[in-house]
């Protein structure tokens, strides 16, 4: 679930603040859910789509204590919020993209606090309908 008032996300809440010019979006005790689950593992994955990669996600990253460990390339995710920009503002959801930037990064911290592997696939980083695609994601996964 997100977690309450603690320094480390607090920090990445007041620098999406200072974008979006409200912390609505840090909503508490929200139970999240991953794309695929391997408990057995403790294995985490989750598929970043386009919408992934906003500004408000780049600060998130940016954000981050320097000594996190991630499993996937920070840099390589930071150049993507530059490059794609994506923006889901909708009427009835107006912080959307605020929310997801911040429910990414309580997914990263508390997979990595709670010894997860959370291993993070870019859209478009890998045709998976290529013949060596499970040979690809082993490698991603690894043992």
């Amino acid at each position: 679930t997100t977690p309450r008032e603690e320094s480390i996300y607090m920090n990445i809440i007041a620098n999406i603040e200072k974008i979006s010019g409200t912390r609505s979006f840090a909503y508490k005790k929200h139970k999240l859910a991953f794309d695929f689950v391997c408990e057995k593992k403790k294995l985490l994955i989750e598929y970043d789509e386009r919408q992934h990669f906003s500004e408000q996600r780049k600060i998130a990253l940016l954000s981050y204590p320097s000594d996190l460990y991630l499993n996937f390339d920070k840099k390589k995710w930071i150049k993507a919020c530059d490059d794609i920009n994506a923006k889901m503002k909708k009427k009835n959801s107006p912080f959307r993209d605020e929310t997801r930037a911040f429910y990414d990064s309580v997914r990263d911290i508390e997979a990595c606090r709670h010894g997860y592997k959370l291993i993070r696939i870019m859209h478009g980083q890998f045709d998976f309908s290529r013949e060596d695609a499970k040979k690809y994601l082993l490698e991603l996964i690894g043992d």
